[in-house]
């Protein structure tokens, strides 16, 4: 293939990338110059940190040379982006809320006998366990009421009649009115898009790459009379698997406070896919979709 058109593919592909988030954008009354800027701060900061030469960072004549930006507006944005990332930051705690949810259901002080989750009172000093014990065991320093507060509205636990809190899912999920939602959306295609970055650039370039876990099943030719009943099977078997990755990754946790040591961050995420007649003709002709049905 061309080098042309290889940019042109490139262009492509990226045209197909970007339009959820463009439509999240302008749902959310993001503006086109807003987010110029924030695509040079972008290019400025990928460049910086990920295409030094033998390790070392970026210069800014190099990076003003790989994103077409000018020296002067290469060390302005570099300055500003000497603050903290919102991003990362929210991601930490969403996994500390995901953290406490699983130890409800896997830490054998917080089970009944059958193996499930107890209710818990907020705070009782007669008692053995409770919600305000799980959470700075397992939350860190964030306050108990804050915690609280988030979990209930999320719909992630519920409170009884009787004032006990009820454990209802495992895993955290923002609800849909909190503007989290869609910082835990970021995060997910981000994650996504970092695996699909290693697999076509980084494996085979460096010698111990391996290929990380990419998959997907669809079909464009399924009744719409299905969409519900696929919906369920999706949420069962997907639920099911995550569970049992979440099961193996629990049992090799690390506490990093009392043994410090190299540690990052594994895990699998899964995804529904779901296009209407109309939306696949438009996918197709624009090659974000292939025509035919694959696994």
């Amino acid at each position: 293939m061309k080098e042309l058109n290889i940019k042109q593919l490139i262009l492509s592909a990226a045209r197909t990338m970007l339009r959820p988030v463009i439509r999240i954008l302008i749902h959310n009354g993001v503006t086109y110059s807003e987010f110029c800027k924030l695509a040079k701060t972008l290019f400025v900061e990928v460049c910086a940190n990920d295409f030094g030469l033998q390790g070392r960072p970026t210069n800014m004549s190099r990076i003003a040379t790989m994103t077409g930006i000018d020296r002067k507006e290469v060390k302005r944005v570099k300055d500003a982006l000497e603050q903290a990332d919102l991003v990362e930051g929210n991601q930490h705690e969403q996994d500390r809320l995901t953290r406490i949810l699983s130890a409800w259901y896997q830490d054998a002080s917080y089970l009944d006998a059958s193996g499930l989750p107890l209710e818990l009172s907020l705070e009782a000093h007669d008692e053995a366990k409770d919600f305000t014990r799980l959470v700075k065991a397992y939350g860190g320093d964030i306050p108990v009421s804050t915690i609280l507060k988030e979990l209930l509205g999320s719909g992630c636990i519920e409170k009884t009649q009787a004032g006990r809190l009820r454990a209802l899912k495992r895993f955290y999920v923002p609800a849909n009115n909190n503007p989290e939602s869609l910082l835990r959306a970021s995060s997910v295609s981000s994650e996504i898009l970092n695996t699909m970055f290693h697999n076509l650039y980084v494996v085979g370039k460096e010698k111990r790459a391996r290929p990380r876990f990419e998959r997907r099943a669809s079909n464009n030719a399924i009744a719409a009379k299905d969409v519900p009943a696929f919906e369920r099977f999706a949420e069962q078997e997907g639920q099911a698997l995550l569970e049992r990755v979440d099961a193996w990754l629990t049992e090799r946790e690390c506490d990093v406070t009392t043994e410090p040591r190299d540690v990052v961050r594994l895990g699998v995420g899964t995804y529904l896919i779901h296009y209407d007649k109309e939306k696949i003709k438009k996918a197709v002709n624009t090659g974000e979709i292939s025509g035919e049905g694959h696994a």
